[in-house]
Parts: C-alpha cells; sequence; structure tokens
C-alpha cells in the first residue's frame, strides 16, 4: 500500500519518486482532457484518438456523482488519472469504489503507477470504510491482466454491456 509518510495536504500522495496523485479541480481540465483523449484513443485499438475536449473533462470535474484524481510528475505534467465512484455494496449493506478509468500515459508506464494508484484509492476506501475496490480490464489487454495479478484477485464475476444510441460510438 502507500504509506502515508508519502501524503502531504499541499502535495496529495506520493507514488513513486517526483510523481503525486491528488484530487483534480477544474484548473486541471486542460491537462485531463489530454489524456482522456489518448485514453480513448487506446481503447479504440487503432482507431483516431479524439480530439481534447477541456469543457467535458470540465464537466466530468464538476460531475458530483465522480471523484478525479490525477499523477503529476514534479514538473507539473498530468501523466495519469483515476475516475471512481463511491457506491452501495448490497450484499454486505455497505459502501465500495468502482474505478470506472485508469489511465497511465505511455512514457509514465514501468513504474507501477496503476497499482500504486489502485492502492491510493484503495487507502481511501478503507479509510471510508469500503468493503472493496473494484475495477473493469478488457479482456485483450493481457499486459494490464498480468500486472493487476501481482496484487488483486481475478473477481468472480464476468461484465456485460447493453451499447445505447449510435453505433459508432462503440470502443
Amino acid at each position: 500500500m502507500v504509506q502515508d509518510e508519502g501524503r502531504s495536504p499541499a502535495e496529495g500522495i506520493v507514488l513513486a519518486p517526483g510523481v503525486i496523485l491528488r484530487p483534480l479541480t477544474l484548473a486541471d481540465a486542460g491537462p485531463l482532457a489530454g489524456l482522456l483523449a489518448e485514453y480513448a484513443g487506446a481503447l479504440r485499438h487503432g482507431g483516431p484518438a479524439p480530439d481534447p475536449d477541456p469543457a467535458y473533462a470540465g464537466a466530468l470535474l464538476q460531475d458530483p456523482k465522480v471523484e478525479l484524481h490525477g499523477a503529476f510528475q514534479a514538473d507539473g505534467q498530468m501523466v495519469a488519472f483515476v475516475l471512481f465512484l463511491d457506491i452501495p455494496e448490497a450484499i454486505s449493506g455497505r459502501r465500495a469504489g468502482q474505478v470506472d478509468d485508469l489511465y497511465v500515459s505511455e512514457a509514465a508506464r514501468g513504474q507501477r503507477l496503476a497499482q500504486k494508484i489502485l492502492e491510493a484509492v484503495a487507502r481511501l476506501g478503507e479509510a471510508r470504510d469500503w468493503i472493496q475496490v473494484r475495477w473493469l480490464v478488457p479482456v485483450e489487454n493481457t499486459e494490464a491482466r498480468r500486472a493487476y495479478a501481482r496484487f488483486a484477485e481475478e473477481a468472480p464475476w464476468v461484465s456485460h454491456v447493453l451499447w445505447l444510441g449510435d453505433p459508432e460510438a462503440r470502443w
């Protein structure tokens, strides 16, 4: 887990030398828009990445239902983000963390930032008395699945989707 000594209110949680994780603010909409575009491009399997959309990033940052944290290098560049929700967990009668999106830029990979980000979310969840933190991984993303297997167990369920609206919006 991420250690408490790596945290200061002004700086966030230290994930790796020179990399901190902190909650995002509306001032981060521009850098977040760039990473969201990279992330969308990666999920489209070679399809064109959309242009960065700071207005959409700003809307996400103002959505009261989601929490967004970003990982920043010492030079201030955002290199990763995580979007998660605090949701009810009906079986236990408690709450859980649902990581809906997690992206680490190509240039920042190899530092186990995804693991450290998820561990930081888990630490937050422990403070909130969550029963679990869960997330989805595309079946064909064997690299991510291998990385997650180092520190988390595979969930005993399968995910399904009903695509709505524009068939071109599928990824």
